[in-house]
This record gives structure tokens, sequence and C-alpha cells, in this order.
């Protein structure tokens, strides 16, 4: 395994084009040896960020992989039909359907899914449940790709079973990191006399947060020297109490978090089937910042030592006295705070977790080297994909003739 060293250049994330490929397709019409990637996603949001882009950048700094790409603008069939050796791992990221279930089956050989969410299992209260709720041919799509990929990829251990019953042929386990060295400068705590309670995420979160509003709308009215400080979202029965700072896009994230001012960080999580597979990168950022942690005693935040790299709260009573004891105590919180940085950034710094990634490349890669003819089986998959995108453009052009007679047949009576 390559030792990784350097953490990945901060750089804008910027969407691949066809003129990417064309010059890759220059560059390298015969070697198929090197790893290069192409990651199929449907936004360039946190989830595309932290899961690929980041540890991606990580493993081509260090000269481990060849390069990388990320497309959300481009339909994955374009690649196959005019650049199908630019790349030699397809990585696709929550994107299924008829046409992407087609490369899955063709190109399982060099085809890899991406998921940091059990989405099989999520609650009603997230808003992604209503997207899901509108277009329940994803989770078809996605069960019948997941046999066909030749692994997935997953976050959390508890996602690497969930997978495994799914039917993956291979689940890999890569969890999140952070690039520590970057945070290394950083004071978000207050020197005012003013203790800073803070929470950054998304609406994602409501039914977590809901478990602790009442809470913090009880300290906010009982200790004057608290202000409550959100990003990006807030819970609507906490308007006009709050400090809010706007978000901003994954690449700027990590940026605005460390100008975020907080003394102490909260991390509600409702214990759900769906939370028990989130990964703890809440409790990695709030870390990084050298901020103590308050968490839901759940799955994702297991690895706390309570007291020592963060506190664990069952009950609103219990989230209670340890936010009221962490305000009364700066001594407490900078240990913590510390304790927490250090732990993991030994365990969760950004060179230690793409290795995760980088052994399902790996693997993949050592599995293409066993096929006898890797051009002749290129040559085959295409040409398969070609006629089997063929035959359902037919069926559907016949379907809508069909449909159109019939229509035309009611309408005469």
């Amino acid at each position: 395994m390559e030792e990784i060293k350097e953490q990945p250049k901060e750089v804008e994330v910027k969407p691949t084009s066809l003129d990417v490929a064309n010059r890759l397709h220059r560059q390298f019409p015969e070697d198929m040896s090197g790893i290069r990637v192409i990651a199929h996603v449907p936004y360039r949001d946190g989830c595309l960020y932290h899961r690929l882009y980041c540890p991606l950048a990580t493993l081509q700094q260090n000269n481990v992989i060849e390069h990388f790409d990320t497309s959300n603008n481009i339909d994955v069939g374009q690649w196959i039909f005019k650049y199908p050796r630019c790349y030699n791992v397809m990585i696709n990221q929550r994107i299924f359907g008829p046409v992407n279930n087609m490369v899955a089956k063709h190109f399982g050989w060099m085809y890899m899914l991406e998921c940091d969410d059990d989405y099989w299992n999520i609650t009603k209260l997230n808003p992604a449940h209503k997207w899901l709720a509108e277009k329940p041919q994803f989770l078809k799509y996605f069960s019948i790709a997941i046999p066909y990929a030749f692994g997935v990829i997953a976050s959390t251990r508890t996602l690497v079973n969930r997978f495994e019953e799914l039917g993956a042929k291979r689940v890999f386990y890569a969890p999140n990191g952070l690039n520590f060295d970057s945070f290394k400068d950083v004071d978000t705590t207050s020197h005012d006399g003013t203790i800073r309670i803070g929470w950054a995420g998304s609406a994602h979160h409501v039914d977590d947060m809901a478990q602790i509003v009442g809470v913090l709308r009880e300290i906010k009215r009982e200790r004057p020297n608290v202000e409550l400080v959100f990003m990006n979202w807030q819970p609507q029965q906490l308007s006009g109490m709050t400090r809010f700072f706007k978000g901003g896009p994954p690449e700027q994230y990590q940026a605005l978090m460390m100008k975020l001012p907080i003394d102490i960080a909260v991390a509600p999580l409702v214990d759900s089937k769906f939370n028990r597979s989130k990964s703890n990168l809440k409790w990695l950022e709030y870390s990084a910042l050298g901020v103590p942690t308050v968490a839901s005693d759940v799955e994702p935040y297991k690895e706390i030592e309570d007291g020592v790299t963060g506190f664990k709260a069952r009950n609103c009573a219990e989230w209670k006295t340890i936010l009221n004891t962490l305000i009364d105590n700066e001594e407490l919180r900078r240990r913590v705070g510390e304790h927490s940085k250090e732990w993991c950034f030994n365990n969760y710094d950004l060179r230690r977790t793409a290795t995760g990634l980088l052994n399902a490349l790996h693997e993949n890669m050592e599995y293409q080297k066993s096929i006898p003819d890797i051009e002749a089986k290129l040559k085959e998959s295409v040409n398969n994909y070609k006629m089997e995108i063929g035959a359902s453009k037919v069926i559907k052009k016949l379907r809508k003739k069909e449909g159109k007679k019939r229509a035309k047949r009611l309408a005469n009576g």
C-alpha cells in the first residue's frame, strides 16, 4: 500500500466536460494500467465533496491514481459511445435508471457504486423521504444495480452489512475523513465572556434537532451569557433566538466552518435504522475546530469516549446537564476539545481514510488484470451496451407509436 503523505490542495470543484475526455483520449490511447476514475454524480454537493472529490484529490496528489473527474452534467452513455478508453473505473453516486443499469450490467467489471445513506430506511421527517415517495423507481433501480456492480463503497460498517444483505459482490469500507492540516491555527472560541453553542448542517436534520430544541430554548432563557449559533439551517422554533450564518457550496464549507464562532457543538441524532448508518462527520468537523461535542448516544458516535473526546447524552435532562457543565467550565471545554481533535486526527485524517477508497480501486484493477484480453472485454461491453440501448430505443418508439394508434382508436369511438 502506498503511503499517503500530502493533503489535497484547496481547489474549486469543477464539472468535467467532453473536452476533458477528448484530451484524455489522446493522452492515454493505449495504456490502461494507471487508475483513471470517472465519478458520475447527481449534484455537486457535500456528499460528492467528502465521499469522492477529497479522497480522490488526495490520491491523485500523492500519485497513486493517474486522473479523476466528476460529472453531473453528462449522460454516462456519452462517455461509453465516444470515449470508452479514457477511464478504467466508473463510480456511480446516487444516479439510477434504465440507462445507468445497462451500464452496470455490461460494465460491471469496472463499475462501482458509492453510498453513504441507507435509503431503504429513510425517516419520514427527512425531506428526502418525500423525494423518494415521488420517485419510487429510484430504490428499484438502485437495488437492481447492486449485484451487477463490481462492488459498493460504503461510509460506515453498518452500511457495509446493509449492502452485503442486498446482494453486493463486494463492499468496501471507506470512512469519511477531513484535511486536519487546514485546521491547525483555527480558534473559534469566544474571549468576551459569551459562550456560544453551535450547530451546522442542512434541513435533513429537522427531526434530529427537534430532540433538543426545548433544551436550547431553556438554556437561552436561563443563561444570559449564552448565544445559539447556527449555520446553513436552523429550526423554526428557534427563530429570533439565534445568530445565523449562511452556508455555501461544498468546496467553501470547511472555510465557513473555520469562521464559525462556537465554544460548544451539538450533534443530536434520532436513534433510527436510517441514522445508525450515518457517519460521525459532524463530530469530526467540530473536533477539527478544537470544540467539544455533545452528541446523542447512538451508533455513529460510539467512538466518542464520554468526558474525554466528547460527551454523549441519552435524554433531555442529560443534554441540559452536560451543556450547563460545559458552559461553566472553560478548562473542561479546552481539554475535551484538544483531546477530540488529537484523536480524530490520528484516526480520521484524510490521508488515512482515503486508503479505504484506494483499496476498492486497487482490488478492481487487480481484477481487471486477471481478464485475459482487456481490450476484447472492453469492446464486447461497448457493443453489448450499444445493442441493448438501441433495442430499448426501438421498443420505446414502438410503444409511443402504439400509444398514438390506441389514442386515435379511442377518439374515433
